[in-house]
């Protein structure tokens, strides 16, 4: 059995689910680990029976590890995807893939040097999205023509703490870049249609007052004359209010995420789906799903399922509906 040694950068929140999601993996060997504190990574590491390294170098450029998990603050990425594409490293990278147009642009040109990139846009493995996309991909609601997205969530889940580096800009915070973004991958993954244009109504801190954005309140029309409205606010005081309303040309969909998803017609069908009503299991199987899929598309020479172009035409439409709110109108992306 072929065995995939994987070193993970960055020891906090979501470096240790990576880890704890390679760890159920049977073709993966946990190499190592690094973190800027070299304390963590040394904790971490003997946990994990590994090794801590002192340097994102020094993974690299350890001809034993044949991939690596980008776990850091969001704005750090660029710089340690460019040391392992250039090191022939497999990499999976936490969403955003960069936070920067530039970054987007230095990264396609490097396109053709790397073995597999795959952004960790978890929301596509959420077994309620999966159902939803069947159920478009089916035709029984027609062709979509109007969808409707209110997200409203707290900021972290049971047991979990929320990294403070979320909360400042210079290293990627704000909910445009680590929340909406899975809202804005879902559109395009939901439909297979790529976005045309964004207009951004409003923009705020209101529920927080902090030094980021935390709500968002936009339009954004698709190819196929597909035109999405979304409304997206966190934290919540501890509450989730997450829908999904989706009408098309035969009928509607509706999904309460984790929770129900119908069909209206001329009557109403009830869909069922696994872990459906219990949102933890609900989202621990949807990351283990992410790193297997991770995985799998190593040993099988093969694209994942999420591309590097995905994550690009995602940080693009961020970076675009941020825009659009600085200028006040809409904002159309480029092809």
């Amino acid at each position: 059995m072929q065995k995939i040694r994987v070193a993970i950068v960055g020891c906090g929140r979501m470096g240790m689910r990576h880890a704890d999601a390679y760890k159920k993996i049977p073709t993966v060997i946990i190499s190592g680990f690094y973190d800027v504190k070299n304390s963590i990574a040394s904790s971490v590491a003997s946990q994990y029976r590994s090794n801590a390294y002192k340097s994102v170098e020094e993974i690299v450029s350890d001809s034993n590890i044949d991939a690596v998990s980008i776990c850091t603050p969001n704005s750090q990425h660029y710089e340690i995807l460019d040391m392992a594409i250039k090191a022939g490293k497999h990499i999976l990278v936490e969403k955003p893939i960069v936070t920067t147009e530039r970054h987007c642009e230095l990264l396609e040109k490097t396109a053709k040097k790397y073995k597999k990139i795959m952004v960790g846009h978890t929301h596509r493995f959420y077994q309620c999205n999966i159902a939803l996309k069947s159920v478009l991909e089916s035709g029984t609601i027609g062709k979509p023509k109007i969808i409707n997205i209110f997200d409203y969530i707290p900021g972290k889940n049971p047991g979990q703490s929320v990294p403070l580096w979320t909360k400042e800009k210079k290293f990627g915070g704000g909910i445009l870049m680590t929340d909406f973004i899975h809202t804005v991958d879902k559109l395009s993954w939901f439909t297979g249609k790529a976005i045309k244009k964004v207009h951004t109504h409003m923009l705020s801190n209101f529920i927080t007052n902090g030094s980021v954005e935390d709500a968002i309140m936009c339009t954004i029309e698709l190819e196929g004359d597909l035109i999405a409205n979304c409304i997206h606010g966190c934290p919540s005081p501890g509450t989730t209010d997450m829908s999904t309303k989706i009408i098309g040309t035969e009928g509607e969909v509706r999904m309460t995420f984790a929770d129900e998803i119908a069909v209206l017609k001329k009557s109403i069908t009830q869909i069922d789906y696994p872990y459906r009503g219990n949102y933890m299991k609900h989202s621990a199987d949807a990351f283990y799903s992410e790193i297997d899929e991770f995985v799998k598309s190593i040993i099988e020479k093969r694209e994942p399922k999420v591309s590097l172009k995905d994550g690009i035409n995602a940080v693009r439409t961020i970076l675009a509906l941020e825009k659009s709110y600085k200028v006040k109108r809409p904002i159309t992306l480029k092809k």
